[in-house]
This record gives structure tokens, C-alpha cells and sequence, in this order.
């Protein structure tokens, strides 16, 4: 992961921090017909306690990548 994308990610994280929302695109097809490649995402940090089921979450990835999924 180059450095811009590294550096990318800890503004959002910052900005999640303060309370404040991130629009993400969404790419790639593992959550397809549901999310489609393009789609939109408003992110917020919420405390993992408070997730539930069948909501989406987006974390980091080993690669530093960052990975939506189902939860």
C-alpha cells in the first residue's frame, strides 16, 4: 500500500474520531446484487458493542486496505 493511501487512511480515521461522517465509493462484487461497484457508503464510527447483525462495517485490512463486509 503506497503512502498516499496510508496517509488517506489516517485522515479518515481522524475525522471518524471527531465525530464526523466519510462518503466512500465501493468497489469490487463480493456483496453483489445488494452493493454494487460505485455505490456510495456514509461511514461513522460506532463502537463495535453497538453493531448488530446484517449491518455493514468497514475495517482495515492486513494490507491496510480498506474492507467492507457484512457483519
Amino acid at each position: 500500500m503506497g503512502r498516499k493511501n496510508l496517509d488517506r487512511i489516517r485522515i479518515y480515521q481522524e475525522v471518524l474520531k471527531a465525530g464526523r461522517h466519510i462518503d466512500l465509493n465501493l468497489e469490487g462484487r463480493s456483496m453483489f446484487p445488494f452493493i454494487m461497484p460505485g455505490d456510495k457508503a456514509k461511514v461513522r464510527w460506532v463502537p463495535l458493542a453497538r453493531t448488530r447483525i446484517g449491518e455493514i462495517v468497514v475495517f482495515r485490512g492486513p494490507q491496510g486496505r480498506l474492507i467492507s463486509h457484512n457483519f
